[in-house]
């Protein structure tokens, strides 16, 4: 009888631990939607793949300066 009550002891907690972890990550992605409802506007494309104004800049040797 010592094993059974030992058995049922380990699935509770299993259960309880599971019922936890769901828990904290429903928490976790309801916490995230007003994130995703307030995205920043969009890059049109033009600015980044339009035509560039400076091509093949080049860094310094002790890279404090821009060429």
């Amino acid at each position: 009888m010592d094993w059974r009550n030992n058995m049922a002891r380990s699935e509770g907690w299993h259960f309880r631990r599971y019922t936890l972890i769901a828990l904290a990550l429903l928490a976790l992605g309801l916490a995230a939607l007003p994130a995703l409802a307030e995205l920043p506007p969009l890059i049109p494309r033009e600015v980044l793949f339009g035509n560039p104004v400076k091509t093949q800049a080049r860094i310094s040797p002790n890279g404090k300066m821009l060429a």
